[in-house]
């Protein structure tokens, strides 16, 4: 029942409203009002009907658009990638070169530490053999210059005239012990 259904009641109920004059045409005067006022509630509770479904389907519909808006949005989203640029690349070079640093600088006081005992060891060791051959050296060229006899007699005179000497006071008598 359509738009033209209710024009056309409306115009007759019009025409009957006009016509109120005969009985037998006030009955079906009234009638037709009451099948009128029938189908005019029959098309507005279709009419309702209706508009729920269309506003079900409208609100079902604005969902799937947000559905289907976020999964696209979801998909044109560029994914986070571990794009690395010329800051991080020279952040990442010179931590890297600090570390290398680091534990070279470690690895060299813990090397010299260890080097400076050796060192302190070997020199020693060095400085007494050093030491006993320059001795040996000094001593065997005191022999073959004959300089030895000279500083053994004079250091037995020494020992022997000690205090005997013609009222001389010897200086080095003074370090000599006494008897």
């Amino acid at each position: 029942m359509g738009s033209a259904q209710i024009s056309h009641a409306q115009d007759t109920s019009e025409t009957n409203s006009r016509t109120v004059s005969h009985p037998k045409n006030n009955a079906a005067l009234k009638n037709q009002q009451s099948d009128n006022s029938r189908i005019l509630d029959a098309q507005k509770v279709n009419n309702d009907k209706r508009i729920g479904n269309l506003e079900s389907t409208i609100l079902g519909q604005k969902e799937l658009i947000e559905k289907l808006e976020w999964k696209l949005d979801f998909l044109n989203k560029k994914p986070e990638t571990s794009e690395i640029n010329y800051s991080i690349w020279s952040s990442i070079l010179l931590g890297s070169v600090a570390v290398i640093v680091t534990v070279l600088g470690v690895g060299i006081a813990l090397l010299s530490f260890i080097g400076y005992r050796e060192l302190i060891q070997k020199g020693t060791e060095s400085a007494k053999l050093v030491a006993a051959e320059r001795t040996k050296q000094e001593f065997d060229q005191f022999i073959a210059d004959g300089k030895l006899d000279a500083v053994i007699a004079e250091g037995i005179n020494r020992i022997v005239y000690r205090g005997i000497a013609s009222g001389q006071n010897n200086n080095d008598d003074d370090n000599a012990p006494t008897t």
